[in-house]
């Protein structure tokens, strides 16, 4: 696609229950829906991981998509890899070797059913990562065709500096911003903070990012619906009276400017000046559709 959306679809609540990577056919319905409303509002990304559902996610969309060529056609993917989650009841580890990526590589070749990835993300830092070793292997599979691009997630611009040898450059960063995490917002104004909501990287990172070119996502953009979804939903329990403030704020935009919550959170986003592209996870279509107007209409 020559001009990305400047929403990504987020495949993490596709492919199943996240006790394993097994599915049902209901959950294949479910992903061909939530894939087909995607692209009915003009998206051109998905974005998945190997451990969204336990690698039930890849596969999940590796099966809709081979049945459906055109849908296919319409996007671009990128998947992440690096995350050991411990299933087994062991702790999370981070693991971004030069063999642990490629393998990684091969496996999410495999369950997506395609050739090649148009973005390899390395899902989290590993504090014993060795840039010449990620950049081998990354290197490898620019050079063979199995992968278009690489990026990161959760990186803050020392990280992206110390791999800044690795062929090709950093793509993209996908971090935690949105309302509920608008750190990179608070910091710039006031630097002696000494705690911010959403601070999982350094301030300054999504203005490095942007000078550098490197593609700003931002992951939970929409925080579960915490400022959208309507009282008395699920996504509505537990609000703060901070939280139920902004709602109705949130709310009195969406009127006067003729369009949904969902689009003015996202908004809020993409109205920053590093292009930042929202990755919205919801798997409901109404809300898939909600969010038109922020992939297809400016802000104002």
């Amino acid at each position: 696609n020559a001009k990305k959306s400047r929403l990504i679809y987020g495949c993490m609540g596709l492919g199943g229950s996240w006790d394993g990577p097994d599915y049902t056919q209901a959950d294949v319905d479910l992903a061909a829906e939530a894939l087909h409303a995607a692209a009915d509002i003009g998206i051109t990304t998905i974005d998945t991981a190997d451990i969204y559902r336990q690698t039930g996610s890849e596969a999940v969309i590796g099966e809709v998509l081979s049945r459906d060529p055109e849908l296919r056609a319409t996007f671009e993917i990128q998947t992440k890899c690096g995350i050991l989650p411990g299933w087994d009841g062991g702790p999370t580890r981070y693991n971004l070797s030069g063999r642990y990526i490629t393998e990684s590589i091969a496996g999410a070749l495999d369950r997506l059913q395609v050739d090649s990835i148009d973005v390899m993300i390395l899902h989290r830092p590993d504090p014993l990562m060795r840039p010449d070793d990620i950049a081998n292997a990354l290197g490898a599979a620019l050079d063979s065709g199995i992968i278009k691009s690489w990026g990161v997630s959760n990186m803050g611009p020392w990280q992206l500096e110390y791999l800044k040898d690795v062929p090709g450059q950093a793509a993209c960063n996908q971090i935690d911003l949105g309302l509920r995490a608008r750190s990179f917002v608070e910091q710039a104004m006031s630097a002696p903070a000494t705690a911010s909501q959403g601070s999982l990287y350094p301030a300054g990172t999504v203005e490095y990012c942007a000078a550098h070119g490197i593609d700003v996502q931002a992951w939970s953009p929409m925080a579960q619906g915490v400022y959208s979804a309507l009282p008395g939903t699920p996504s509505a329990e537990g609000r703060t009276p901070e939280h139920l403030e902004t709602f109705e704020l949130v709310r009195q935009f969406a009127t006067a400017h003729r369009t949904t919550p969902e689009t003015i959170v996202l908004w809020w986003l993409t109205h920053h000046p590093a292009g930042i592209r929202p990755v919205i996870g919801t798997t409901n279509v109404a809300r898939i559709h909600a969010c038109a107007d922020a992939n297809n209409r400016d802000s104002g």
